[in-house]
């Protein structure tokens, strides 16, 4: 849906915890003999400082150190670092006081979805639970004027969606 917020205002990021899951499995890729925890925390510090750039290129000097060379499956672990690169500036997202992680995202949506429409009683159509929490979101991120505003412009120019 629409929320009318500026592009520029918007954010993208990807969890930190879910970028470490990704460090392990980059790993686990490697020989045996260079999958260690010390490596793994290297990568994971570097990921938080924000140095993507630096993980893909220390996992390609150890494949050259190996002898080995840059399969499909290691180029596709490196592609998901290069493809986020951006999203993954975490250092850059506290300074900003963004979020690196979207636990409490989910808890929050957990506890609206628990506390507000399976309370006791209540009966909802699944089709109708996104555009009622999206209706609650709206209100309490102070954009209900927006919202209504938009909607009835929508319905003024003819539109019904």
């Amino acid at each position: 849906m629409d929320a009318g917020i500026a592009p520029k205002k918007i954010t993208y990021t990807v969890d930190y915890f879910h970028a470490v899951e990704h460090i392990s499995e980059l790993v686990a890729l490697l020989p045996q003999a260079y999958q260690t925890e010390g490596l793994f925390e290297k990568w994971k510090g570097w990921l938080w400082d924000g140095f993507c750039y630096s993980i893909r290129q220390d996992f390609k000097k150890i494949l050259r150190q190996a002898g080995l060379a840059l399969g499909q499956p290691m180029r596709t672990a490196l592609g998901y670092f290069k493809k986020h690169h951006d999203r993954m500036q975490y250092r850059k997202f506290r300074y900003k006081k963004l979020l690196c992680g979207s636990g409490l995202v989910e808890s929050a949506i957990r506890r609206i979805v628990n506390l507000r429409f399976k309370s006791a009683s209540s009966f909802w159509a699944e089709a109708n639970l996104e555009p009622l929490a999206f209706l609650r979101c709206a209100f309490w991120a102070g954009r209900w004027k927006f919202l209504v505003g938009h909607v009835a412009g929508r319905y003024a120019l003819g539109g019904t969606n």
